[in-house]
């Protein structure tokens, strides 16, 4: 008898975009992104932010499944982020390209 397993690796989100929050004096940026399609059995996305053009991500912040949009309200003025967001389902992680 021949048991064939397929391993399924989680899928990450994608299409990941921050725009400054309009009309906020400053401070805001909306990270949004599509929905991993393993979304459903996920736990929380996580944030990730790093500062261009060379530095480690840092985590910033995390959202329950179902959400595709992240405010990072703790941004500097005239500063450039890259994000990257990280889905979550129990020990598996699948990270999203940077914005």
């Amino acid at each position: 008898m021949i048991f064939l397993f397929t391993l399924l690796s989680l899928l990450p989100a994608t299409g990941v975009q921050a725009q400054d929050q309009p009309n906020d004096a400053g401070g805001n940026i909306v990270v949004t992104w599509q929905l991993s399609p393993d979304d459903s059995s996920l736990e929380e996305y996580q944030v990730f932010r790093a500062t261009q053009p060379d530095t480690l991500f840092q985590k910033i912040g995390f959202i329950k499944n179902g959400v595709r949009t992240f405010l990072d309200n703790n941004a500097q003025d005239k500063c450039h982020y890259r994000y990257r967001v990280i889905a979550v389902k129990e020990e598996e992680q699948a990270a999203s390209e940077p914005s």
